[in-house]
């Protein structure tokens, strides 16, 4: 027997699952270090380990670089650059089916 009410709730879930709701970008707070642990919407939502991609040069790194002065003698020197500590605001992107976020970069 057909029952249009049922029919209409099937459709609704139906355009739900196979039409989700993007979020798109979001900021987030990071509230761990080791490892990475994003908060997001407001605390609603936590990200980490395989659903968490941040690229590399968000986790710290360092660099050597060499340099001359007034065509003098070169000097070497290694610069290190602080990853993302607790606190920090992040910019972030949501994939499309909502499970994986993507730091994309700090924010101040």
């Amino acid at each position: 027997m057909y029952n249009a009410r049922w029919a209409n709730e099937w459709k609704q879930e139906y355009d739900k699952r196979n039409n989700p709701q993007l979020l798109g970008h979001v900021l987030g707070i990071v509230v761990e270090i080791d490892p990475i642990k994003v908060s997001v919407l407001d605390g609603q939502a936590f990200f980490y380990g395989k659903n968490l991609i941040v690229g590399d040069k968000l986790k710290g790194y360092t660099e050597t670089v060499t340099m001359s002065i007034d065509g003098g003698e070169n000097i070497s020197a290694t610069i290190t650059h602080i990853g993302l500590q607790i606190s920090d605001k992040v910019i972030c992107q949501f994939t499309n089916d909502n499970q994986t976020l993507i730091v994309i970069d700090k924010v101040s």
